[in-house]
């Protein structure tokens, strides 16, 4: 069963894959597009880490399984 904790691992591992592809598009393709997916980017990033430090705050082992 899928609990929050791995889902704003799933995150941030999305969105780190997603800062890898934006890089590749500010370089080889279209600067702007990539500059504002990244901006899109990072703001999601945030929050999930933001997410996962409220969490820990709440149960002390955020990554520890059930």
């Amino acid at each position: 069963m899928l609990n929050k904790t791995t889902l704003v691992k799933a995150g941030l591992s999305l969105s780190y894959i997603f800062f890898m592809i934006s890089n590749y598009i500010t370089l080889f393709c279209d600067f702007q597009f990539g500059a504002k997916f990244n901006c899109c980017v990072s703001l999601v990033s945030d929050t999930l880490f933001l997410m996962h430090l409220w969490l820990f705050k709440e149960k002390k082992t955020p990554f520890k399984e059930k």
